[in-house]
């Protein structure tokens, strides 16, 4: 009877000692830069979440984190002209890119997250882009503020691994098109996890 009493009272302290965290979308934002092939200068911009959450076990350490990426926030930063803006940001939401019409949302789920250094962890994880899933692994760095938990990282986004690509009726400008745009897209995002 008292070791039944205690493996239910172990359970109930480990369920008490995690902590869950949930994102503040307010303050989170996901950065991108697309790329001409070769370096040559292309666009950059930002996307934002529309949910996420962070499981922290008793010793304050993540074990588990999702979030959910919302893909008719996609909005182009560095064009000034507002046509420009809006052009690119029509093209990347169309069926020639992310379509994300049909596809409204992206996915990231963890799978393991280890421990590199103080702050620093290695989250392998499932991100799933147009229904399509791949496994990805992002370094990320967390560091605790007075009101919040904050984690940053810097990726980088293989846009066929997840079937971006130029996607037009014109087999020629297909052709053309994709071959001038970067396989690699450099990412990074700032989130905040509210205390």
């Amino acid at each position: 009877m008292r070791v039944i009493f205690i493996m239910i009272w172990l359970s109930f302290s480990s369920v008490f000692a995690q902590e869950k965290h949930a994102l503040d979308l307010n303050r989170s934002t996901a950065f991108w830069k697309g790329r001409i092939f070769g370096g040559m200068h292309g666009n950059e911009g930002t996307i934002k979440f529309s949910a996420g959450e962070i499981a922290l076990n008793s010793k304050g350490e993540p074990y588990a984190a999702s979030f959910v990426i919302d893909m008719e926030s996609i909005k182009n930063t560095n064009l000034k002209e507002p046509n420009q803006q809006l052009n690119i940001e029509m093209d990347l939401k169309s069926d020639k890119f992310f379509d994300s019409k049909r596809y409204p949302k992206g996915y990231f789920k963890s799978t393991q997250i280890r421990k590199n250094g103080a702050g620093e962890y290695s989250v392998q994880g499932d991100l799933t882009v147009k229904g399509i899933s791949k496994p990805i692994v992002i370094k990320v760095k967390l560091t605790n503020t007075i009101d919040g938990l904050n984690a940053s990282s810097d990726f980088t986004f293989y846009r066929s691994h997840w079937g971006v690509n130029l996607s037009t009726p014109n087999v020629l400008y297909t052709n053309i098109g994709e071959g001038l745009i970067a396989e690699e897209v450099p990412m990074s995002f700032q989130m905040v996890f509210a205390k």
